[in-house]
């Protein structure tokens, strides 16, 4: 228990081909707070657990090669991905400054070179999420699209892609007509291009339309 005395927060979990398990913790030292990245056998026993001080914990990633990826805040509010191997050595770590975008990122594999990142922007207001397409094996961004909405607070808050590269991402919305909050899903196309978007209208009757 790396700060029995303070709230941990459960943010991710993922398995890779042999069953272990990887779970994302949100906790506090007392001053900042701290991401926690643990690996369990498929017995339960920890093999290995890292903490990254300063950082707020988004989502986890685990690749077809059963590489591990984190994503992360910082405190100044910028996006930061971590690649480990998967006997906890990290492979390398990267701070992507994004201006008006905020680092709440959601992570999935998409192709065995790429794996796809959403961010939100800071005021929420700019009916805009970020999408980032990062090359797995430098970190660095190669593509990144800005998919806009026409609803303003827009919130990306999940990630899923296809064996074909396409990304699929959920959130939600504001609806100014009704004054309420309204979930999303928008598909993307390998090029980060949409090729639609649907929203669950009301809780009562499911209709996606």
């Amino acid at each position: 228990d790396l700060f029995p005395s303070h709230d941990t927060d459960g943010r991710g979990l993922r398995h890779d081909s042999e069953g272990n398990v990887y779970s994302l913790t949100k906790t506090y030292d007392g001053n900042d707070d701290v991401a926690v990245i643990t690996k369990y056998s498929p017995a339960g026993a920890v093999l290995w657990q890292h903490s990254i001080d300063q950082a707020d914990p988004y989502s986890v990633a685990v690749d077809s090669s059963d590489y591990v990826y984190i994503a992360l805040e910082d405190t100044g509010d910028n996006a930061v991905l971590i690649k480990f191997a998967s006997n906890g050595d990290q492979v390398w770590n990267k701070s992507y400054d994004v201006g008006a975008w905020q680092g709440e990122g959601f992570i999935e594999e998409r192709t065995s070179t790429r794996i796809t990142m959403t961010l939100n922007r800071q005021d929420g207001a700019a009916g805009q999420i970020l999408v980032l397409d990062i090359d797995t094996a430098t970190g660095n961004v190669a593509t990144q699209k800005v998919i806009t909405n026409t609803q303003d607070n827009v919130w990306a808050a999940g990630i899923d892609t296809d064996s074909d590269g396409n990304v699929f991402v959920t959130g939600r919305y504001y609806d100014s007509g009704t004054s309420k909050w309204k979930m999303f899903v928008e598909k993307l196309d390998s090029s980060l291009d949409r090729v639609w978007s649907k929203s669950l209208e009301t809780p009562t009757n499911y209709d996606m339309s």
